[in-house]
């Protein structure tokens, strides 16, 4: 992630020598990659954002043990794109926005959804299967429609709402707590 040589400001062009900053948009797109295959590792925490993915390549996004938080709509239209081994935390005052998530056919593991503590806006999952260690709603509102969650961990704390919770199923597979 750190290393200056791997990010471009356009698609699939020349590197920029810069790392994604807290207003940058990640978009990882078929011009991205050279490999068929590639992964890309959180060295450390960062925020930034969003995130669209929207590519047909096998792309591993791998927080590394570390935080990524995003500030705008998190969309991955990629049938190959797994997110694994960290935490994404969701964040921003503006209680006017409502922002995405969108992990349809987005593969998980060992990844904890965080809408943060500081967090005044809407955020709406919709992603058919979505499966977290962690689903953490502190503050704010999160609506998810259409969707089966299978999640260990959920915590919902007390300035935070739920709406709009329409056809989804929640599998629990540990523990619920307020």
């Amino acid at each position: 992630w750190s290393d200056t040589g791997q990010w471009s400001d356009a698609s699939g062009g020349n590197t920029s020598s810069l790392t994604p900053q807290s207003n940058s948009k990640l978009i990882f797109d078929n011009n991205s990659f050279s490999q068929a295959v590639h992964t890309v590792t959180l060295d450390q925490d960062y925020e930034v954002a969003g995130i669209v993915s929207l590519n047909n390549k096998e792309v591993t996004f791998d927080l590394g043990g570390n935080t990524l938080t995003v500030s705008g709509s998190v969309i991955i239209g990629a049938p190959r794109f797994t997110i694994t081994n960290g935490t994404l935390i969701l964040k921003n005052e503006n209680a006017d926005q409502t922002f995405n998530i969108d992990l349809d056919q987005t593969k998980t593991s060992n990844l904890q959804l965080v809408i943060a503590d500081d967090n005044a806006a809407t955020w709406t999952i919709n992603s058919s299967d979505l499966s977290l260690s962690a689903l953490s709603v502190l503050n704010g509102t999160c609506s998810v429609s259409n969707s089966e969650l299978n999640l260990s961990d959920l915590t919902v704390g007390n300035s935070a709402t739920f709406i709009g919770i329409r056809n989804v199923s929640i599998q629990m597979y540990a523990s619920m707590r307020d």
